[in-house]
């Protein structure tokens, strides 16, 4: 391939991704209109970016932003919108606090603590940077989970190998997680409560997370903690939309 040729599949291929990273899912039919490319160069292109993560084909056959283009445009740290954010959640719910992002690695999406919010309980959770790769062993991966598509749940799946009751967790989680908003997993020395951020199609999944030290928290003690949780991933959606950031 001469060096012409290359800089040209580099244009046309920088070209389709401003395009995606500024209109959102397209159709193949509407990327080839848009960039007036021939058929086969756009297929040959949407076939290479796909590879490599900068988009991603979607179930409905429509092509967005991939992983990795969704790494270049977002904003990571410092998290300026979402400290304040964190920090009054901590302090009404006594709480431990972390907001969680789902990132595209070599072997997979992988869950990464973008920022947290500490308590004096020493309640141990997820370092800001660490890498949790088990999506069934927190609420917040099943939150992350649930919006990947049935092929790609099945994959994850099948690679963790959970053990029954995870499993079974995992469901439990989805059906709280649909009738009010926000899940929970207890375990015998604390209780992780989560609840997703908002967002659009070209920007990374977020999910806010509480770690309560005990046993799940009942009557006005658990309405209490899910209003604050729903508040707080509220005031983060909207922040985060207006920021431009995560």
């Amino acid at each position: 391939m001469s060096a012409d040729t290359r800089r040209n599949a580099l244009d046309r291929g920088l070209e389709l991704l401003s395009l995606l990273a500024s209109t959102g899912p397209m159709t193949f039919s509407a990327i080839a209109s848009q960039t007036q490319a021939a058929n086969t160069v756009v297929a040959r292109l949407l076939r290479t970016l796909s590879a490599q993560g900068w988009i991603e084909h979607r179930p409905d056959g429509r092509y967005a932003p991939g992983p990795q283009l969704h790494r270049l445009t977002t904003c990571h740290q410092p998290l300026a919108w979402a400290r304040p954010i964190l920090d009054s959640l901590r302090d009404i719910s006594a709480c431990t606090c972390l907001l969680l992002g789902e990132e595209q690695g070599p072997a997979g999406p992988y869950v990464r603590c973008l920022a947290k919010a500490g308590h004096e309980d020493g309640l141990g959770m997820q370092e800001v940077g660490a890498i949790r790769s088990s999506y069934l062993s927190h609420p917040w991966s099943w939150i992350l989970l649930a919006q990947h598509d049935a092929d790609t749940q099945a994959a994850i799946l099948a690679a963790e190998q959970p053990e029954p009751w995870l499993h079974q967790a995992w469901q439990d989680g989805l059906a709280q997680l649909q009738a009010e908003g926000w899940c929970q997993l207890s375990l015998d020395t604390c209780t992780k409560l989560a609840a997703p951020v908002a967002t659009d199609d070209t920007q990374m999944p977020l999910v806010l997370s509480l770690g309560w030290p005990g046993p799940p928290p009942g009557g006005q003690q658990r309405q209490q903690l899910r209003r604050a949780l729903l508040s707080a991933a509220d005031q983060a959606g909207r922040r985060r939309t207006h920021e431009g950031c995560a």
